[in-house]
């Protein structure tokens, strides 16, 4: 057995019926994030009355639980797709010709449930393992919600809340990893798109984008039923959300009748697009919220010449309708799975 996590992979797979358990279709690096799913399973105690301490004749073993979390850096491929759909209960769709365009819709009203789940097969012992170590399968995963970040100098973060319901030791499987280009800043590409476009306007003059990020929150109710010990499908009980923020770095005096010198929240909805380059464009993510309001700071000095502010935004629809917010991602592979 491995002392540290270095080598560390993780697979998936998606499930034809939720909590089957599958052999893992993809696989990712967890460089630059990490894993914490934890297992529990209840313990029913009843105190008694009659006797001091437990009686072991009167504990049974209640329900099984998995959570945590699963961090790491994104590339333009690697199926991570798939948790974005099993998050927004919505399919992508696919369009173009090599490149091809995954489009994945993130406001619509979500159908109810998929009728299946993820398995996620996690191999802690990294690269110190042995073949006869054992990998640890989680099924039934179900994500909850999303974090995605790009700041300054770096690569892009994405990080997945997920549950599941159950879990079991198998082999460690043969990890095969993408190798696509990372999504990074600053991009490779010769004339990259501005990396935040806020109602028309982008990183142009007068502000010069500095970091951006995007959570997506589903609410679901955990659904057991009474005779099982392990979680049947989580249905969605409540309204998608959508937010984030983003900072600008303000040239000269701008800042003092600036595009965002907002200081409560605006009631008038404008677009945003977030963008990343890979270095053709054959690669290209971009997070569309046609209609967000949005929240800035005060700027701030934080040196000379430069004046920074975040600028917090919320994805709405416009007239009493339910919002789409849409994530395109562009690459070579004809199945967003890949």
């Amino acid at each position: 057995m491995s002392r540290t996590g270095i080598g560390v992979s993780l697979g998936f797979g998606e499930e034809t019926t939720f909590g089957e358990g599958v052999a893992p279709a993809n696989s990712m690096e967890l460089k630059g994030g990490d894993e914490s799913l934890t297992t529990d399973r209840k313990r029913i105690e009843e105190e008694m009355l009659s006797r001091r301490g437990w009686d072991l004749d009167h504990i049974a073993k209640g329900r099984k639980a998995v959570n945590g979390t699963i961090g790491h850096d994104l590339r333009f491929t690697g199926g991570w797709l798939m948790f974005l759909s099993h998050l927004t209960l919505t399919t992508p769709t696919v369009s173009g010709t090599n490149p091809y365009i995954h489009s994945q819709n993130i406001g619509d009203t979500p159908a109810g449930i998929l009728g299946k789940g993820l398995s996620v097969t996690v191999n802690r012992d990294g690269l110190l393992g042995t073949p006869a170590d054992k990998a640890w399968r989680f099924y039934g995963v179900r994500p909850r919600a999303w974090k995605f970040s790009l700041e300054g100098e770096g690569k892009a973060r994405s990080e997945w809340t997920v549950s599941a319901s159950g879990w079991e030791l198998v082999d460690q499987p043969v990890a095969a990893f993408p190798s696509s280009p990372w999504m990074k800043a600053p991009s490779d590409h010769a004339t990259p798109t501005p990396s935040v476009q806020y109602g028309g306007l982008g990183s142009e003059a007068p502000v010069s984008i500095q970091g951006m990020s995007l959570n997506i929150e589903q609410p679901f109710d955990d659904f057991y039923e009474l005779e099982a010990s392990e979680m049947s499908e989580p249905y969605p009980n409540g309204l998608i959300k959508v937010t984030g923020s983003f900072t600008a770095m303000f040239k000269g005096t701008a800042a003092t009748g600036g595009v965002f010198k907002v200081q409560d929240w605006s009631l008038t909805p404008k677009s945003l697009i977030y963008t990343i380059d890979g270095p053709d464009d054959t690669y290209k993510l971009q997070l569309s919220m046609p209609n967000v309001l949005v929240k800035a700071q005060d700027p701030v000095a934080a040196g000379a010449g430069r004046i920074f502010q975040t600028v917090d935004w919320m994805a709405v629809g416009a007239q009493s309708q339910t919002f789409e917010a849409v994530a395109a991602l562009t690459n070579g592979d004809a199945t967003p799975w890949n």
